[in-house]
């Protein structure tokens, strides 16, 4: 499998738990181009062996991100060397191994509202998905469900779209309370519309069950982690 050489020019906190990475190539090249809903493995060391283990994140960039992959990366606390690692471990001016980006969570060109649903980390790709189509000047709400606003992550990045009304926060609701806005948010949807949707399982499973009352099943797009 082809792998590229980057480094880690940035490394901040984007959220509770969470960290962004911004990755530059090591060397005097682009890195490749991708689109919204795309993902990269990352090779990461582990100081105790001499391999790596590898973990796939999604690439949060917006259009303007060109020299540079993104990434939020929560620590899982039953993390075996991936999250964990990259919370304590990696530091800024570091070189990782990356995979070529993939993607299995495309954007469609459609001239109806797209819907954007995201719980937690699961923001990530949503999260690109946003930019692009604000990029694009294509209409769009994203419903973004987190247990309090010290767990949102990317808020400065999502803050650029809030005054078009585009973005919608949804914190600490209770599961019955999830189920009622996500289905205020999908009734009004006309049929054609398509949706997208990353998070927990659990949160996937409601938002599934109020897309398939209101949506054709082929436009409704799922990304589990």
């Amino acid at each position: 499998m082809d792998t590229l050489s980057v480094v880690v020019r940035r490394k901040w906190a984007v959220a509770q738990d969470i960290v962004g990475l911004e990755l530059v190539a090591d060397a005097q090249v682009k890195l490749p181009a991708f689109a919204a809903g795309a993902y990269i493995d990352v090779h990461i060391p582990q100081h105790k062996c001499a391999e790596s283990v590898v973990r796939q994140y999604s690439l949060c960039n917006g259009p303007a991100d060109t020299d540079a992959y993104v990434l939020g990366i929560k620590e899982d606390t039953r993390s075996r060397g991936g999250s964990a690692t990259i919370h304590r471990d990696v530091l800024e001016g570091d070189k990782l191994f990356i995979g070529l980006p993939r993607n299995n969570f495309q954007l469609f060109d459609s001239s109806q509202k797209a819907l954007l649903f995201a719980a937690g980390i699961g923001i990530t790709p949503l999260l690109a998905m946003a930019q692009e189509l604000a990029f694009n000047q294509r209409p769009f709400d994203l419903h973004y469900f987190a247990r309090s606003t010290e767990c949102a992550a990317f808020q400065d990045r999502l803050s650029e779209m809030e005054h078009s009304g585009h973005v919608n926060y949804h914190y600490g609701l209770t599961p019955e309370a999830t189920d009622r806005a996500v289905g205020y948010a999908v009734e009004a949807a006309p049929s054609n519309t398509h949706a997208y949707c990353c998070g927990p399982t659990a949160f996937m499973d409601v938002v599934a069950a109020h897309l398939r009352q209101w949506i054709y099943p082929q436009n409704i797009h799922l990304e589990y982690f």
